[in-house]
């Protein structure tokens, strides 16, 4: 009996082992020897040296940086976009004619400046850029005016004046002229004097009017009395007061007031 061709032992009839599930020695061998089938020790190795899903953890996607670069400018875009705008460079070129604040203030204080000085008398030449302030009529000192200052320059070997500290009133009001014109119109208090106000017009007219119908009523009554039984009479009085008459007399005017 062959190894190879042996599938199952039976004892009479019974079965003692069944090799049918089993592989023949040479289809294990060919599996064992198939490098496909199988991981070789140098793709043991390649495998555990590969990084696990956890150490990606860290790392972005392709898809989340693609849509990430999407909002952002690409260079080309900024060139474009910049192409109207002045460099450094030409900045630099423009800004080159024009003078630097240091250069400025190194040119101020190489000028000449001009000062004030003042003094009871001229000296006999002067300094150029300096005005002097001299007491008017200076070249008589009994007699100079302090109160007003003249100003000279020393100009070609000579002295100019160039006018003094005084001040032109010329065309002012004195407080005396101002008076006087003043003295034509009215004050406030004057016309209050001789004017009424409302309050008071308004009293005034209430008590007229009040005069003016106690005299009417005063000729009516006299004008009444003096007149014959058949002569129109005239009466004054309320509403209340004509209603509680009993018989209204025909030839009598009965006014309401109140």
């Amino acid at each position: 009996m062959s190894a190879s061709t042996t599938t199952k032992i039976f004892l009479g009839s019974t079965l003692l082992l069944d090799l049918t599930g089993l592989a023949t020695a040479q289809s294990l061998t060919t599996h064992t020897t198939d490098a496909v089938l199988h991981l070789t020790a140098a793709e043991r190795t390649a495998w555990n040296a590969k990084l696990g899903p956890s150490a990606l953890d860290g790392y972005a996607q392709q898809a989340w940086v693609t849509a990430q670069l999407s909002s952002l400018v690409t260079t080309d875009a900024l060139t474009a976009q910049l192409a109207g705008y002045v460099t450094t460079v030409s900045q630099t070129a423009t800004l080159a004619s024009y003078a630097t604040q240091n250069w400025v203030t190194q040119q101020i204080a190489a000028k000449h400046h001009i000062q004030i000085i003042p003094t009871d008398s001229l000296p006999v030449t002067g300094l150029p850029d300096v005005i002097y302030l001299v007491p008017k009529g200076w070249d008589h000192p009994e007699t100079a005016d302090n109160s007003i200052r003249e100003q000279y320059v020393w100009i070609d070997e000579a002295w100019v004046k160039v006018g003094d500290t005084s001040v032109s009133l010329a065309g002012y009001a004195q407080e005396t002229w101002v008076t006087t014109q003043l003295n034509s119109y009215v004050t406030a208090a004057a016309l209050a004097e001789s004017h009424y106000t409302k309050a008071q017009t308004d009293t005034a007219l209430t008590d007229a009017k009040a005069a003016v119908l106690q005299d009417a009523k005063t000729y009516a009554d006299q004008q009444i009395a003096a007149s014959d039984g058949d002569s129109l009479h005239f009466d004054t009085l309320t509403q209340v007061e004509y209603d509680a008459l009993g018989d209204k007399d025909a030839n009598r005017l009965y006014v309401i007031q109140g």
